[in-house]
């Protein structure tokens, strides 16, 4: 009677797991590199066929359609224990927590495929095969719901067939991917594709995001700084009420410095950043081309420019090339507009000291008028 009621009351987190694993292989289906019943179903041919099919579902009839059949007879046949313990809303929630995991995983899994590349983060970083554990999870739950002896030998059988095809899986991937390649997924989680293309589009997106400014690139740069000149570097801090300055406009416009780079062949391909960081890249104090290039301009760093491989001394005597000459022009324009910018700064300091020192002579001459005849 106590079984009978607990049947009962299990039914439906049974038939909630049945279901859930159904509609997955239905609606959700993930192909596989090692699966048993795709190798089965792909046709080997008569009764090995037959036997593989067989082999392949039999973990899976025993875990899980095993208490199905329990819940519809109302009976457990061969129980663990002599009367069913109190577990039905543990298993519920194994069961729920296994098919929500299920799930998630499949959706990870079903957005890698297209793009060729094995999966990481998710649940993918728990687990290189969460889908294999929550199976095996709502195996488990069964087991809870209706401990019996089939449903313990399926739920151990089903655990040492996805560690089997795990391990083919794996080995197969390994293949294709090469052993090296494999290792770095697995102990680094680098990203690995299947396929050339998708490494390919990866590493245009990666030059899309981060520029890599190697020398013709900065040469390019350079270029077009000395060709616009010194208002390259003048912003609004230099307006005067004769002349307004738009640094954007100069960087960014239709015939801007950004604007003319984009048309040179080894700016081919790359979405420059905002003309900010270009700008920051050839002047910030430290790591800015001008200062890692100070000592081809500034007095007293010539002998820290560095010498030759295999050479005595530290400064190359060698005649500048393109790169050093446009170092050299690129510098003086910054210079200068510093320059003008600290000659405005100082102007405006003495303006409104010179204004505030005719203030204090119009006060001192108004308080001497109205006291003048006391």
């Amino acid at each position: 009677m106590e079984w009978k009621l607990h049947l009962l009351r299990a039914r439906l987190p049974i038939v909630v797991a049945m279901a859930g694993n159904v509609a997955l292989l239905v609606f959700l289906p993930i192909p596989s590199e090692a699966s048993a019943l795709d190798r089965a179903l792909g046709g080997k041919g008569g009764p090995v066929q037959a036997l593989d099919v067989v082999l392949a579902a039999a973990p899976v009839g025993l875990a899980i359609g095993w208490p199905v059949l329990c819940s519809l007879r109302l009976t457990v046949p061969a129980a663990l224990v002599g009367s069913p313990r109190r577990s039905l809303c543990t298993a519920s929630v194994l069961i729920m927590l296994s098919i929500a995991g299920s799930v998630t995983a499949v959706l990870q899994l079903r957005e890698c495929i297209p793009a060729g590349r094995l999966c990481r983060g998710g649940l993918f970083e728990i687990s290189r095969h969460p889908i294999a554990v929550f199976a095996v999870l709502t195996a488990i739950s069964m087991l809870i719901l209706v401990p019996s002896v089939p449903n313990a030998i399926g739920t151990a059988w089903l655990a040492i067939h996805f560690d089997n095809t795990a391990r083919v899986e794996e080995a197969a991937l390994e293949a294709r991917v090469g052993s090296s390649i494999w290792r770095a997924y697995v102990d680094t989680g680098e990203v690995v594709f299947l396929s050339e293309k998708p490494a390919a589009d990866l590493a245009a997106a990666a030059e899309r995001k981060n520029i890599r400014w190697a020398r013709e690139r900065d040469i390019a740069l350079l270029r077009q700084i000395v060709f616009i000149g010194l208002p390259a570097f003048l912003t609004t801090r230099h307006n005067t009420k004769a002349k307004k300055y738009d640094q954007s406009k100069i960087w960014a416009g239709d015939a801007g410095i950004l604007t003319l780079l984009s048309q040179v062949e080894c700016f081919n391909g790359v979405r420059l950043p905002g003309y900010q960081s270009v700008i920051n890249h050839v002047t910030a104090p430290v790591s800015g081309l001008l200062a890692k290039y100070s000592h081809l301009y500034k007095p007293g760093q010539e002998q820290a420019e560095p010498a030759e491989a295999g050479t005595e001394g530290t400064k190359d005597e060698a005649p500048l090339g393109e790169f050093g000459r446009l170092i050299l022009e690129v510098a003086e324009l910054w210079n200068e507009s510093k320059l003008l910018e600290k000659e405005k700064k100082d102007s405006k300091e003495s303006d409104q000291t010179e204004s505030l020192k005719q203030h204090s002579d119009m006060q001192a001459e108004a308080v001497k008028k109205k006291y003048a005849g006391l």
